[in-house]
């Protein structure tokens, strides 16, 4: 193990000396090594949160990978799946965040966790500029990770604005400060070892920025245009309206603009779970979007979960969508991982307050570390600005653990205590596809994946 910077140079110049290749299965890391730290304020208009209690980090792929390799001497492991961890003081707040080498082959440059910076500072509403802490890269997840201030390093934090606040309707209540842990590891283990671990990245999925609380349809506008990247020149599907942000409805044509008339969403103003279900067919039976099938255009095969009825039926054209809710005895978490394995594109609802009052995102990713489930998805943080960006950097791209359907990394609700974490939960999601392709096409797909992804390896280092 390398623990610190002035350890892990002297090993790689050592092995230069002798002419010997040291395998790092962990090095640390340090400031500016492409992981930077934020201070999340919360613009929220029912619950603001200035200076809150909820820590990002974001991780910039290329730049953490290219540091570790090629300046500390880290190898990474063959599945192309390594672990970011960090320890403060007062524990281990950054657990076991998935960094992957697949994740740049599918098209995405970063990635970022939502941590209980309380656990790092103290309770109190008060900026946070610097985070005194380890943080170490490794080729497996980590059972425990222990704060050591002697190897440690000061990481500067800096604000960042989340107003995220959310659809399905309605709004948060008022939430009081308190100590408790917001980010709860408590259902959370990595035992090692005999648990599986697995992962499947989507490429395509774009990013728009977005309007406030204009997640329903946009999480719906990414998702569709996903589809037309990925199938529209096999399988003829056409999305008509471009994917473009349209704050205040400045882009009549644009395609979130087009799913919020039909989800009756108003400027600043959330989108019902309902109409986030029945706008999205509405959207796609009335503009035809469809697969080009051995007998002609074919519907979409459209599904959801958590609404618990037989699904929604389009009145013009008579698209169908099905719900699929319980399905096989399958947890929601479970029939999620599922849909992104067999290629659908999903979308999801968090509820924030237990009252169904939540944020939309759309998934770009899912699997489990050993056997703990995880998702990553594409959304919007800072919304209402488009100057502001979707990447990791302002936690676009992020990722969580899950305790059965719930959201371990991610802002949630609690009843004001010390004793009761904020967390989210997994109630409801969508998912469209074309219907799935024969073995033989998912074996020769495969295939052509793995060649692509060894050859990038070996061109990368």
């Amino acid at each position: 193990m390398c623990k610190t910077r002035i350890a892990c140079l002297a090993l790689v110049l050592l092995s230069v000396v002798s002419g010997n290749a040291f395998a790092l299965s962990e090095v640390a890391l340090v400031e500016w090594d492409g992981v930077e730290f934020y201070q999340q304020d919360l613009t929220y208009d029912l619950a603001p949160q200035p200076f809150s209690q909820y820590g990002l980090a974001g991780v910039d792929l290329p730049w953490v990978f290219d540091m570790a390799v090629n300046v500390y001497g880290y190898t990474p492991p063959a599945s192309g799946r390594s672990y970011l961890n960090v320890a403060t003081s007062t524990g281990w707040v950054v657990r076991n965040l998935l960094v992957d080498e697949n994740m740049m082959d599918a098209g995405y440059s970063g990635i970022s966790m939502m941590f209980d910076l309380y656990d790092c500072v103290g309770p109190g509403s008060t900026p946070v500029t610097s985070l005194q802490a380890n943080m170490v890269l490794s080729d497996a997840p980590k059972s425990a990770f222990n704060f050591n201030l002697f190897s440690s390093a000061l990481f500067t934090v800096t604000s960042l604005e989340n107003n995220a606040e959310g659809g399905g309707g309605g709004g948060f209540e008022t939430r009081g400060e308190d100590t408790a842990h917001h980010i709860d590891y408590t259902g959370i283990s990595f035992p090692g070892g005999g648990e599986p671990s697995d992962a499947v990245w989507q490429p395509g999925h774009e990013n728009i920025e977005q309007d406030k609380m204009q997640c329903g349809p946009a999480s719906v506008a990414n998702s569709l245009q996903y589809l037309e990247n990925r199938f529209g020149e096999t399988h003829g599907v056409i999305v008509p309206h471009d994917n473009i942000p349209s704050l205040d409805g400045e882009e009549p044509n644009a395609l979130v603009n087009k799913l919020q008339q039909r989800m009756y969403r108003y400027p600043n103003k959330p989108t019902s779970l309902n109409n986030w279900r029945r706008g999205k067919v509405e959207y796609i039976d009335r503009n035809g979007v469809t697969y080009d099938g051995p007998e002609g255009p074919q519907q979409l095969k459209l599904k959801s979960w958590g609404y618990g009825d037989s699904g929604y039926t389009a009145p013009t054209n008579g698209t169908v969508l099905v719900d699929e809710t319980g399905k096989g005895g399958m947890s929601i978490i479970e029939w999620i991982i599922q849909e992104l394995n067999h290629g659908e594109d999903v979308e999801m609802f968090i509820d924030l307050d237990g009252q169904k009052v939540g944020h939309m995102v759309e998934l770009i990713g899912g699997g489990h570390t050993e056997g703990v489930p995880w998702v990553a998805w594409a959304h919007d943080l800072t919304q209402g600005d488009n100057s502001t960006g979707t990447t990791q950097s302002t936690g676009g791209i992020g990722f969580s653990y899950l305790d059965g359907d719930r959201y371990v990394n991610f802002i949630g609700y609690g009843d004001g205590t010390t004793s009761t974490p904020k967390s989210g939960d997994i109630t409801h999601a969508l998912s469209e596809s074309v219907p799935e392709p024969s073995t033989l096409v998912l074996a020769v797909t495969a295939l052509i994946g793995l060649l692509a992804y060894t050859w990038h390896r070996r061109k990368r280092y």
